[in-house]
């Protein structure tokens, strides 16, 4: 098992998952000294294989953590088991799980990530982080291979992001000239620091934007159920129409949803009265990249439109069904807001 390599990541497997022995493809992989559990059934293992962009997706999102010890990748339904332990097994969907985690889509995302993957690794200022070219720190990053991965560590070195410490060693053993082998020692730079601090302030990082109908019906789900599971996660709740957030007199109720929409760490989107502005809502926060929770009544499911109706859906009965899932669902995916 010590010398094998997965097939999907291309990484050294350090032993089997015992969470799912026996059920599928289930193994933990090394990169440099993190590990990442390889969750999959057969005949997710065999589609993988044979695509090549969602094997690359799948490796990145895995190397940044998005799939759990408890969690196998499935081409079936999502489907929770409690029966094997006091830990629920999940069987997740494999499309499911691409839709409902962020990864960069075009070039400047991808540069942006990198920069804050760069700082999540170093932890601390005043420390670095050294990419050794015999790991394949290039997936981590969605990279497709190393040429690609040094072009954005040099890119954001050029804006003055990151300090690259160490003159990159050619195959020669002597310094490189092109600066295209690895290893690289790289930390970050006081103007680094300074560029994501002043994205993260564009986000206030304890609100939920929530978008959904404002009948009187509808207003009851926001204040019997969907506030009270935001804020036992630990965010503020807000709708456009909220008395305490105040609208400019030159805005329009347009430009303050989308200013609430911007400035919000993740959206909740109930269609249930499916209305068209909860339409526009949702598909401008996944413009903006936000994840966003979506829920309906099981009763309206059948009315959504097409183009959403195949995405997951928390689908519930009553309030207390929908306030229950929906804490679960924040916390599992978004994670618990502490404000330390």
């Amino acid at each position: 098992m010590a010398n094998e390599i997965c097939q999907i990541t291309q990484l050294p497997i350090i032993h089997e998952n015992e969470n799912f022995k026996g059920d599928g493809i289930c193994n933990i992989v090394k990169l440099g000294n993190l590990q990442f559990p390889v969750n999959l059934t057969p005949s997710t293992h065999k589609y993988l294989l044979g695509q090549d962009h969602h094997r690359h997706i799948a490796t990145g999102l895995i190397l940044n953590g998005f799939l759990h010890d408890n969690v196998i990748l499935s081409m079936e339904i999502s489907l929770t088991d409690i029966s094997k332990g006091e830990i629920p097994r999940q069987r997740k969907n494999l499309q499911e799980w691409f839709s409902e985690n962020y990864f960069p889509k075009t070039d400047l995302e991808k540069v942006d990530f990198s920069l804050e993957r760069v700082q999540r690794l170093i932890g601390k200022m005043g420390a670095s982080i050294e990419f050794d070219g015999k790991d394949s720190w290039y997936k981590m990053f969605f990279c497709q291979d190393k040429g690609e991965f040094n072009f954005i560590l040099r890119t954001l070195q050029t804006k003055g992001f990151i300090e690259i410490l160490d003159k990159p060693i050619g195959p020669d053993g002597l310094p490189s000239k092109t600066g295209k082998i690895f290893p690289q020692k790289v930390n970050l730079t006081y103007e680094g620091i300074s560029y994501l601090n002043k994205k993260q302030k564009e986000v206030q990082k304890d609100l939920c934007f929530v978008a959904m109908s404002f009948g009187a019906d509808e207003t009851q789900i926001f204040t019997e159920a969907l506030k009270p599971a935001i804020k036992a996660a630990g965010y503020q709740a807000k709708r456009v129409d909220d008395t305490d957030h105040h609208i400019d007199k030159e805005q329009t109720i347009n430009d303050s949803i989308l200013a609430l929409a911007k400035k919000a760490n993740f959206l909740v989107c109930d269609y249930t009265g499916n209305k068209r502005g909860v339409y526009f809502e949702h598909g401008y926060a996944w413009g903006l990249g936000k994840k966003v929770i979506m829920t309906v009544k099981e009763s309206e499911m059948n009315d959504l439109h097409f183009d959403v109706s195949h995405y997951p859906f928390i689908v519930w009965k009553d309030y207390e069904d929908l306030r229950i899932r929906l804490q679960a669902k924040i916390e599992s995916w978004i994670g618990r807001f502490e404000n330390n």
